[in-house]
């Protein structure tokens, strides 16, 4: 591969960016068509000693391809179907979960995870908890 800083439609792969809202990068997501993936995946990939194999939580926008590709072996949200879950991977893909679909949690659900010790809920689920209370209670 070459390092490049402009994109080259047919020869560009992968685009680095640090976020969404880099003006370049939402053009090229719209326009592309292309992988564009957070610079962090860079700094994983050289702390592991080799080029690692992108998972949703990586990109920041997706070819039609990989979305494909992906549909296969992630859920819509990030976690992988045919791979042991971590306690990191676990805390990264539940934090990643939108605040609308954590509000469809049933409160008596929340309820009954919340009341088992082994459960440390992650912010989100906090959140919902406190969105659920009563006024005054906590």
């Amino acid at each position: 591969g070459k390092n490049m800083q402009n994109f080259i439609k047919g020869r560009t792969s992968l685009v680095v960016a640090a976020s969404s809202s880099e003006l370049r990068a939402r053009n090229l997501a719209r326009t592309a068509q292309v992988d564009i993936v957070k610079y962090v995946y860079l700094f994983q990939c050289e702390s592991a000693g080799r080029m690692l194999p992108l998972q949703p939580r990586h990109l920041l926008a997706t070819s039609p391809e990989t979305a494909e590709r992906f549909s296969h072996a992630f859920d819509r949200f990030g976690d992988a179907f045919y791979e042991d879950v971590t306690i990191a991977s676990l805390k990264e893909t539940l934090e990643s979960v939108p605040e609308a679909e954590v509000a469809k949690v049933p409160a008596e659900l929340l309820s009954a995870l919340v009341s088992r010790s082994r459960f440390r809920p992650p912010l989100c689920v906090t959140k919902l908890r406190e969105q659920h209370a009563e006024p005054g209670v906590v």
